[in-house]
């Protein structure tokens, strides 16, 4: 039997590269497309086997909050609620794709006070429970007031209703392109020999594109979280304190992990921002950012109070 013998030569990595480079932009897109459905039933909180049901008070809460977006008939269409396995609401695809939308809302927003998520069936709330010490202060930052539950869901339900998936999957194209061009450039200037020289500066050049991947992926995401706030902040002075004080019990409840996990402090920073690769856009500066448009709307007000 002849062995399968793989040549692996300079076209062979950097057609390799294209085409991973290239397919992270396809599995993306279609992952919140054609294949959301399956991210959607992933993530999906379940018991006794089957998916749990979205309750009439979780129910009424999203169609409040899809009225005071003021969703057209046609996007309503195109999103759907479910019952997340989560302490935090997500978003799964696009309102403007044919594939459509969903919001996932954690089951502990139907409560009111931590004797209600104490005797609420979860997973998620159970874990919470571990450490005595710090459970009681856990369970008061997922008692949420109606405005800030609204908020939560509005800024997930916002969040799709933009073009940042078609931009997120043409990211890593437009990243190799200008990369491609420069090192194609640079190895030909580059000796054949020793290899080596040639190897280090196809290493180096992959973790340059990598960084530059990042930090445009990062400044997307964190672009569309600021502008996300920034359209809330227009629907009102309730869901602007809504959003205050949902921010600051997602700051609470960080710096309270930070202090009970095993690696907390290289998660939450001493301020319950999140630290990582994959970190959201800091939660004090977007409660910063929603105390100044707080601020602008009550001068609005005011200014156009009768003299």
């Amino acid at each position: 039997m002849r062995k399968f013998k793989l040549n692996v030569t300079s076209d062979f990595l950097v057609n390799s590269l294209c085409t991973i480079t290239i397919g992270t932009g396809v599995l993306e897109f279609t992952a919140n497309t054609f294949l959301n459905h399956y991210i959607k039933s992933y993530k999906e909180a379940f018991k006794n086997g089957n998916p749990i049901k979205l309750s009439e008070s979780l129910k009424k809460r999203y169609d409040e909050v899809v009225k005071d977006i003021k969703l057209t008939e046609f996007q309503m269409a195109f999103v759907a609620p479910f019952v997340v396995d989560s302490l935090k609401p997500t978003n799964i695809g696009c309102i403007n794709t044919r594939s459509g939308a969903y919001i996932g809302i954690p089951n502990y927003f139907e409560c009111n006070s931590v004797d209600e998520l104490q005797s609420l069936d979860s997973e998620e709330i159970q874990q919470v429970n571990i450490n005595p010490e710090y459970s009681e202060q856990l369970m008061k930052t997922l008692t949420l007031s109606e405005s800030a539950k609204k908020y939560a869901i509005a800024h997930e339900l916002i969040n799709t209703d933009n073009i940042r998936l078609y931009i997120q999957a043409v990211t890593p194209t437009l990243v190799l392109m200008p990369m491609y061009a420069v090192g194609h450039t640079v190895f030909s200037s580059l000796p054949a020999n020793p290899s080596s020289i040639r190897a280090f500066a196809f290493f180096i050049f992959c973790n340059i594109g990598m960084w530059f991947y990042y930090i445009i992926r990062k400044n997307i995401n964190d672009y569309y979280q600021h502008d996300t706030d920034t359209v809330i902040s227009e629907m009102g002075d309730e869901y602007i304190k809504g959003g205050l004080e949902y921010y600051d019990k997602l700051i609470q409840r960080n710096i309270i992990l930070r202090n009970i996990l095993p690696n907390g402090d290289r998660i939450y920073s001493e301020k319950g921002d999140e630290i990582g690769f994959f970190a959201e856009l800091a939660f004090t500066y977007r409660k910063k950012h929603l105390e100044r448009n707080l601020k602008k709307l009550a001068e609005k007000n005011t200014e156009e109070l009768p003299l």
